[in-house]
């Protein structure tokens, strides 16, 4: 049985409510942070872990609505993969407390296979727009791309890697800029929008200009907007309307009385009417350029 989320995440129409395990609040204080470090979703250790008074008393505070028994359990980086996040983070003098930690992706999809904890196609983008809600304002001035904690596990060898993309964040840090550090391809994915081969870019850094931001917010504005509907464990994306669609899910719900007339039964939402009107609506036509 899933682990319980926030009504917060079904109001906002997550396609991963009720379906997905558990809520992994944000760890750490964001105003006092040296760094904040983005991993791209918790998996079951992570989910299950519970936190320190000290920890649990900033969630309340910053997320008062979500009940106590969510926020009391969940670690972005945990077990196995902590140990070694702070292997990476001891030779530059920080510890787990000198930073924010957060996720793209705020719940685990599938507690046995790590390979399905995180969502694809048009889930992924909706869930990762809607876990938006979740962030506390963190606004870095520089994105730098890192492996994921849990990468360690399996493979020590990344760890130098590692150490020198933290080192890289630091010398920034002391520059005085705010840096967020992208841990996985996802991370990297959610907030600069290209690349997924973390391989190939471990160490690179991003200038999170007002440019990026504003294609940040564009994606997340189109992924909240996609409409998906979830039948069993199939998950698709409605198709586009059109006033033939439209039409026909109307007819499809037709009820005949015993003289021959019909009566349409459908219950439509907001937005569904909404857009069911404007289907209605006069497009203004195009004035042909003379050549």
């Amino acid at each position: 049985m899933p682990l319980p989320q926030p009504d917060k995440c079904r109001e906002a129409g997550c396609p991963l409510y009720g379906t997905s395990h558990g809520f992994v609040a944000d760890e750490g204080d964001h105003r006092t942070a040296k760094l904040t470090l983005v991993t791209d979703v918790p998996f079951r250790s992570e989910v299950t872990a519970f936190v320190e008074p000290d920890e649990l008393a900033r969630r309340r505070a910053a997320y008062p609505d979500v009940p106590v028994s969510i926020l009391s359990r969940g670690r972005p980086i945990a077990e196995g993969a902590g140990e070694l996040f702070g292997q990476a983070l001891r030779p530059l003098g920080l510890t787990q407390r000198d930073v924010y930690v957060m996720s793209v992706i705020r719940c685990c999809g599938d507690m046995t296979d790590p390979k399905k904890a995180y969502p694809t196609g048009d889930v992924r983008k909706k869930a990762e727009a809607t876990c938006r809600m979740w962030d506390r304002h963190v606004q870095p001035d520089i994105l730098v791309s890192n492996f994921r904690p849990v990468d360690l596990v399996g493979d020590i060898t990344p760890l130098p890697l590692q150490v020198r993309a933290f080192e890289k964040a630091k010398d920034f840090v002391a520059q005085g800029h705010k840096v967020a550090v992208l841990c996985g391809p996802r991370a990297v994915k959610a907030f600069v929008g290209f690349h997924e081969n973390v391989n190939r870019f471990v160490g690179d850094y991003t200038w999170n200009t007002d440019e990026l931001r504003m294609s940040q917010a564009e994606r997340w504005e189109h992924g909240r907007s996609l409409t998906i509907r979830v039948k069993g464990e199939r998950v698709e994306r409605r198709k586009k309307l059109t006033v033939r669609t439209a039409l026909a899910t109307l007819l499809a719900t037709v009820v005949p009385d015993s003289e021959g007339n019909y009566t349409v039964v459908k219950l439509l939402t907001q937005s569904e009417f909404d857009e069911m009107r404007a289907l209605l609506a006069v497009k203004p036509k195009k004035e042909k350029v003379p050549e």
